[in-house]
């Protein structure tokens, strides 16, 4: 596939390399998978353009590529560290294991979704370059501050404790709801908004069905208390499963109001 003039090709030994991941169970899809441990893997080799342009996300280092954001979002649909592999011998700081969260990302590119659209034929590089013209839109880049948010997403759904994961996309919603403030909800001081509105600002924005009802302001208010309960006592309150069942709820909000950010 190619996405902004990079072309993506599959080594020889695809199926190999690809055995070589992490798969926490078996299956067969175009071959045969082992569930095991696994580890990093080169399953490909990209072209790179003879011109090639500067990325758009706001990466703290301001010369990176454009391939830079390109593996972004591969990370972010596949569920993996997408990367460029360097001398065999150095030492590799990715994360080899497969992502825990991000699983309504990857339900907006699968194959039954992409059947609906119409897309069955490369469909899922054509939602990359829908996505990726998309994050270099002048005015997307302003009204979400470079897309930076995306690389908080990528620190959210990799693998860690569910605590970690609650704290850091409640960030990703602080973060949206600041860049949009001004243009938007009209607001000057986003700092000042209680965390249950700004929730359900954005939810305003970005859902589909209408007005948010009284009951999921309630519900906004609970998880809002939960992250303060974690911030200042440093634990949920000693309910388990309940607080489970709200926790995961609010990352699978996050993975919603990303994949309509980015027009999926």
């Amino acid at each position: 596939m190619t996405i902004g003039g990079y072309r993506f090709s599959r080594r020889s030994d695809y199926s190999t390399q690809v055995g070589r991941l992490q798969h926490l169970v078996s299956f067969d899809s175009e071959f045969h998978i082992q569930g095991g441990t696994g580890g990093h893997a080169v399953t490909a080799e990209v072209d790179i353009p003879l011109e090639e342009p500067r990325a758009v996300i706001g990466w703290p280092r301001p010369d990176e590529p454009a391939l830079a954001d390109i593996l972004l979002l591969l990370s972010l649909f596949t569920g993996r560290d997408v990367f460029l592999a360097g001398d065999p011998d150095a030492v590799i700081p990715y994360d080899p294991r497969v992502y825990e969260w991000g699983g309504v990302l990857r339900s907006a590119v699968s194959t039954s979704t992409l059947a609906r659209r119409g897309m069955v034929e490369n469909g899922f590089a054509q939602c990359m370059n829908r996505v990726y013209t998309r994050i270099q839109n002048p005015d997307w880049l302003r009204d979400f501050q470079q897309g930076y948010f995306l690389i908080l997403a990528q620190h959210a759904f990799r693998r860690q404790r569910i605590e970690w994961v609650f704290i850091q996309c409640w960030t990703i919603w602080d973060h949206l709801y600041g860049a949009l403030a001004p243009s938007r909800f009209d607001c000057d001081q986003p700092g000042r908004v209680p965390a249950p509105d700004k929730a359900v600002a954005l939810l305003q924005e970005f859902a589909p069905q209408g007005p948010v009802d009284p009951h999921t302001v309630r519900r906004m208010k609970t998880l809002a208390s939960l992250r303060q309960d974690l911030f200042y006592r440093a634990r949920y309150p000693l309910v388990p499963s309940r607080v489970y069942n709200e926790v995961v709820l609010f990352i699978r909000l996050t993975e919603f109001v990303i994949v309509k950010v980015l027009g999926l």
